[in-house]
């Protein structure tokens, strides 16, 4: 078992597809700058209603970072495996499959965050 902001959960198998994707937006639910939307398969999350986060899959998001921000990281970004950059230099693919991820997410999440709350 794992202690995660303080609730306890159980380690799943890396080939549980789904499980990240669900803790992620399970997570960001608790966070006081974000709005979760859902509306029937999609699921989405907004910043000053400015959506910020697309569910693509079970394992993968699509995250607005904005032009300015992935102009400064987007060199480390690309050099990252789990992150690609989406052609229009504002959003960028995540892949959530092992935990870790997640905390990428988290700390990208909180870059968006910013970067948002200053357009």
């Amino acid at each position: 078992m794992t202690d995660v902001a303080g609730a306890s959960l159980i380690r799943r198998p890396a080939s549980r597809r789904g499980f990240y994707a669900a803790w992620a937006i399970a997570e960001l639910r608790g966070w006081p700058a974000l709005s979760v939307n859902m509306s029937g398969d999609d699921i989405s999350v907004a910043v000053a209603g400015i959506e910020v986060l697309q569910l693509i899959d079970d394992d993968r998001v699509r995250l607005c970072l904005t032009r300015p921000v992935i102009d400064r990281i987007g060199s480390s970004l690309r050099s990252c495996g789990q992150v690609s950059v989406c052609p229009d230099g504002a959003w960028v693919i995540l892949r959530l499959h092992p935990e870790s991820d997640l905390q990428l997410l988290f700390g990208l999440m909180s870059v968006a965050i910013e970067a948002h709350d200053h357009r």
